[in-house]
């Protein structure tokens, strides 16, 4: 049987030997066509899958629900629950001894912390609180070191801390109490430290500025040139006292100056109990100039220049315990701490940062705080 009329298998050469570049191939070396091939299938969005997207979306959501509250809950939102560790920063030289130092830093602008929505941010002035509240109750504690670096802040959180140390001092008198101060302890950071039994100052401390400060912006000019108008109405000629968008009268002017006087004779006074001066020697003293550590002791407003040792020692000898260990509250963090990325120690060293932000935008009040040194 002839097979000239066949078509050779696939790969195989044509008959009659290679085509030429460009010729047509012969027609019995034309290959048979490839079988026709089926079109893919479409998905089509069905009642089950619509369904099942449904379902997972508010699983989600639910998800994330339950997840906040339980940071809420877990991060400490609202419950005020003192769940602070105690940690040992220098142990006793005798393995018997008892008797503890106490340190409480007190780092930074002192300002109360804000809450957010996965529970309340780092509150420098409630740790404060809670520690020396703390140490009222364990009879171990027999003195206390405030660690001082801090340029001041909200007259309220001051003399709240201020507050604390005089109420220990009544509750508990055989607890001494001594401030170290390190590259700045001006203004507030000094109320802090006046009750204290003594104060130890770096060599290269900067304190003082004893005084309160108030300040506001005036963008009037700015409003004018940008052509931008406040409209006010008002219930009484102050009602908008310190407006950004036109000049203080001097009226109230001399108004907020008569209530700033009263909070600086508060200051005066808390420099002149705690440190048992004259009030009128602490008056010249007191006109919100900053001074050196040795201009600082010379006028009496500490007591030692020395490191931290040697205001460790001192708390120490005042106590009688010469062996004590030195001990710091801290809180452990939380799964709120980690969501907003918050992962430092959390060692009351940590700034503030939110309260720090609050005061480097300028926010309007009354501070015992030395402006230079607020971005601390």
């Amino acid at each position: 049987m002839s097979d000239a009329g066949a078509v050779p298998p696939y790969g195989s050469p044509a008959p009659g030997g290679p085509i030429p570049p460009g010729a047509p191939p012969p027609p019995s070396a034309a290959w048979p066509p490839l079988p026709p091939q089926s079109p893919p299938r479409r998905g089509g969005v069905t009642v089950g899958s619509c369904a099942m997207a449904l379902t997972l979306v508010a699983s989600l959501g639910l998800n994330v629900v339950l997840f906040v509250l339980l940071l809420g809950a877990v991060g400490g939102g609202g419950l005020h629950v003192d769940d602070t560790v105690e940690r040992t920063v220098e142990p006793a030289k005798s393995a018997g001894t008892s008797e503890k130092v106490l340190r409480i830093p007190v780092h930074g602008v002192i300002a109360s912390g804000q809450t957010s929505l996965f529970g309340p941010s780092f509150d420098m002035v409630e740790k404060i609180v809670r520690d020396l509240r703390r140490a009222k109750d364990d009879r171990d504690v027999k003195a206390i070191l405030l660690d001082v670096d801090s340029p001041g802040g909200s007259i309220t959180d001051c003399d709240r801390i201020h507050h604390e140390i005089l109420k220990l001092r009544a509750e508990r008198p055989d607890i001494k109490f001594v401030s170290y101060m390190r590259d700045v302890a001006a203004s507030g950071g000094y109320y802090v430290s006046a009750p204290c039994d003594r104060i130890v100052a770096s060599h290269t401390t900067v304190t003082g500025s004893i005084g309160v400060i108030m300040t506001f912006m005036n963008l009037q000019g700015l409003y004018e040139k940008i052509g931008l108008r406040e409209e006010v109405i008002k219930s009484g000629d102050h009602k908008d006292l310190g407006s950004m968008a036109r000049p203080m009268t001097d009226e109230e002017r001399a108004m907020l100056q008569a209530m700033l006087m009263e909070m600086y004779d508060r200051f005066v006074g808390v420099v002149a109990t705690g440190r048992a001066m004259d009030e009128k020697k602490v008056r010249e003293l007191a006109d919100g100039r900053i001074y050196s550590a040795s201009q600082a002791k010379a006028n009496g407003l500490v007591d030692a220049l020395g490191h931290f040792e040697d205001a460790l020692a001192e708390a120490r000898r005042l106590a009688g315990i010469g062996d004590a260990q030195v001990v710091e509250y801290q809180r452990p963090p939380t799964f709120a701490d980690l969501l907003r990325g918050d992962v430092r120690s959390p060692s009351p060293e940590a700034a503030v940062a939110a309260s720090i932000e609050r005061l480097t935008a300028r926010r309007d009040g009354f501070y015992y705080l030395w402006t230079a040194g607020r971005t601390r």
